[in-house]
């Protein structure tokens, strides 16, 4: 393993990098033209933050068949027969191509038969993983499900703690290859590139369709008695609120119930669509706990965040409170000015707190 992970890294660097994207390749087809789509924000816009609409724009969406095709390194870049690598240039922009690891067949390992390519960059982030890959999954779900012969490859070592959601989907650990650092061959691939729009998201009908599915695999299971959750990053790295503890005792007090501290990786997936299922209100620092609104239905989403400069990163409270709104929850955010502490931490305003919940008790 470790001289094919060498001879990948040097020889790469001394081999072309031919980016080819669309019709331009042979097993191409379109499935859906690049378009926007406004949405409502009727809650925001009723709470006084944001326009009563959103747009989002979503590329192409578009399947790969290939012939002897190749995936190389753990994420999982595209080539066909010729050594082309598959990809649309913005998302390739900040790589640089020679450390990009090229095909390299005499020390390759070769898959038989047809698969279906679902690894990439960011599969091991649980955002990445639940907003961008399990929807490309979905578009090939009902014909992967009839084909049980077509192997389904991953990004390595993540299928442990993903099973849960392939499974809820009908999915068996035994349907997947893992990536490696060196090269796939495959005699055919299916391979469905991203396509989540301007917000990072894919369009809202593959999130309906997704909690449908965990729904119905979670089935009863009801965590009662939990009508407030705070969504804690009290063990988090960074971005926690340092007040937390106080902020949780001022929404006990002005909502007038008690507050359940969640840490979700306490929860197994079908205890967190019960958890989600009963609350009624949910407040939390951004962070990838509110991946529950996909299980929620009609709850009242607070997402606490600090007002940065995001002209360079993501905005994550623009994706959940997106992924909420696709799901028929309420969704808010409450952005704060303060100072912001090491490792992105803050000390969350009482006034704003209070301010916020006087509001959405004013509209319930």
């Amino acid at each position: 393993m470790e001289i094919n992970r060498f001879l990948h890294n040097f020889l790469s660097k001394y081999m072309t990098c031919d980016i080819v994207i669309g019709s331009t390749i042979l097993g191409f087809k379109l499935i859906k033209q690049a378009h926007k789509r406004n949405y409502s924000n009727n809650f925001e816009s009723e709470l006084g933050y944001a326009n009563d609409t959103f747009s989002v724009t979503y590329p192409s969406l578009c399947v790969y068949h290939l012939k002897k095709a190749y995936v190389v390194g753990q994420d999982g870049f595209t080539f066909t027969q010729e050594k082309k690598m598959i990809g649309d240039n913005s998302e390739f922009k900040f790589y640089d191509k020679k450390k990009i690891r090229k095909p390299l067949p005499f020390v390759g390992k070769r898959i038989e038969g047809k698969c279906f390519h679902l690894s990439g960059k960011n599969y091991e982030n649980h955002g990445h993983f639940v907003t961008q890959f399990l929807p490309r999954l979905m578009v090939f779900r009902d014909f992967l499900l009839g084909n049980p012969n077509i192997k389904i490859i991953i990004s390595k070592g993540q299928l442990n703690w993903q099973s849960i959601y392939f499974e809820a989907l009908g999915f068996s650990k035994e349907r997947f290859i893992e990536t490696q650092y060196g090269t796939l061959q495959c005699d055919e691939l299916i391979y469905v590139p991203n396509f989540h729009g301007s917000d990072s998201l894919v369009p809202c009908e593959y999130y309906q369709d997704l909690k449908k599915i965990f729904l119905k695999s979670a089935g009863k299971q009801k965590l009662e008695g939990y009508k407030i959750i705070f969504l804690s990053r009290d063990n988090a790295p960074n971005r926690k609120i340092i007040n937390e503890e106080e902020i949780i005792s001022i929404i006990s007090k002005r909502m007038k119930m008690d507050v359940k501290r969640v840490f979700l990786e306490n929860y197994s997936l079908p205890e967190q669509i019960g958890l989600f299922q009963s609350a009624k209100y949910v407040f939390g620092p951004q962070g990838q706990a509110f991946l529950g609104a996909l299980f929620a239905t009609n709850s009242i989403f607070t997402i606490l965040d600090l007002n940065m400069n995001y002209k360079y990163s993501r905005d994550w409270a623009i994706s959940f409170r997106n992924l909420g709104t696709f799901t028929n929850n309420k969704m808010s955010r409450l952005y704060v000015d303060c100072e912001i502490q090491k490792n992105r931490n803050w000390i969350q305003s009482q006034k704003e707190t209070i301010d916020h919940i006087d509001k959405l008790l004013s509209l319930n």
